[in-house]
């Protein structure tokens, strides 16, 4: 039996501390779990099993959690997880919390596809207001808060990375929109992606309703729209350059530090995009650093397509090593101006009414009977 304990969790203004216990899985935790807020705030209980939730993932069994919580939201919650979910107090009766359509929270961190996504959305007609989120995960991390800190967005700190519950599921990213949600009164959320993110992202009959709905946030009244998601790390490059090329360089120093292969990979976009679209942008350069081989990775496999094109294999193989010969042939074949453009299979994952904001109409979109508009 594999089970994780949340007992004595502790509830003030600007903090939660939770104490965390797991047997039988492979992270052996006992230790204090916290949230930090950088503002006071009131915290549904509700709230805060959700953001539980999103550290087990399915790796559970068992899961007991010191809360009182509304059976709707329990019974999601253990259909998300898989798992036998114990609680303090079962509300036997369903929990209604009806945000704000005119308030968006955007997941912050500072990289290249959270900027495109900001400066997007930031004059977006749709929404009052759109609030900034950040995840402050400390230790290796703390050079990205160093850089969103500038945007003042509202954040939340915690040392679950510390503890290695960030390994059980990709969705602990929405905790600062589950924790956030009712001090913002806000329906909408967003976290920035690209689509190349995983091999989901190459299917042209994928659809991201059932990916999205793992996780029960329509039960806290909340809803993602996943704005960039039909982008690529080419896309959002191209989006920053045009529209914050004076953040570039803080921005890349912010998420990968010198020696690891994703800082040159980005440094590399930025350079190909910033000479083919005669765009001056500022950037410290580095040495290459470490690399990934080829077939290992689909991601950085789709990534050393366009650098062979525009850069070269001299350059690709700084990134990317054992690059075959088909793969050269290949994508020197064609144009691949597609990586710089919007993937509209993701449009069906994006409400119809959005889809004629003015987020959109600086994005080059590509596919059968699409909508062409090309970036400035």
């Amino acid at each position: 039996m594999i089970e994780i304990c949340f007992n004595k969790i502790e509830i003030s203004s600007n903090r939660i501390d939770v104490q965390c216990k797991s047997e039988g899985d492979s992270l052996n935790i006992d230790d204090t779990l916290y949230f930090e807020f950088s503002e006071d705030i009131t915290v549904d209980e509700n709230q805060i099993a959700l953001a539980l939730a999103t550290l087990c993932g399915k790796v559970y069994d068992k899961i007991f959690m010191d809360l009182n919580v509304n059976k709707n939201l329990l019974d999601n919650i253990a259909d998300f997880t898989n798992a036998e979910i114990q609680v303090n107090n079962v509300i036997d009766e369903d929990f209604v919390n009806n945000r704000s359509e005119n308030n968006l929270m955007l997941g912050f961190s500072g990289g290249f596809d959270s900027l495109a996504e900001y400066n997007l959305l930031k004059d977006c007609d749709f929404f009052e207001n759109i609030y900034l989120v950040s995840l402050d995960l400390q230790g290796r991390f703390s050079r990205e808060k160093e850089f969103f800190k500038i945007f003042n967005p509202f954040i939340v700190k915690t040392n679950l990375v510390d503890l290695k519950l960030n390994r059980n599921h990709w969705s602990f990213m929405y905790i600062p929109q589950i924790l956030f949600s009712s001090f913002l009164d806000a329906k909408y959320i967003s976290v920035s992606s690209e689509f190349h993110a995983g091999p989901y992202g190459f299917d042209e009959k994928f659809t991201l309703t059932s990916r999205i709905n793992q996780i029960p946030l329509s039960y806290l009244g909340l809803e993602r729209i996943p704005f960039t998601m039909g982008l690529t790390g080419i896309g959002t490059s191209r989006i920053t350059i045009h529209y914050a090329p004076e953040l570039i360089d803080l921005s890349l120093k912010s998420l990968a530090n010198k020696g690891e292969e994703k800082r040159y990979r980005k440094q590399l976009i930025i350079d190909i995009l910033s000479k083919k679209y005669n765009k001056k942008v500022f950037l410290e350069h580095v040495k290459e650093g470490n690399k990934h081989r080829w077939n290992r990775m689909i991601g950085l496999d789709f990534f050393s397509l366009y650098f062979i094109k525009n850069a070269g294999i001299k350059e690709a193989s700084k990134v990317m090593t054992d690059i075959p010969d088909e793969a050269i042939e290949f994508a020197n074949s064609l144009s691949l101006e597609f990586y710089e453009k919007y993937n509209t299979n993701f449009l069906n994952s994006i409400p119809e009414r959005f889809r004629l904001s003015s987020a959109f109409s600086s994005i080059s979109l590509f596919s059968a009977g699409s909508i062409t508009i090309d970036l400035p």
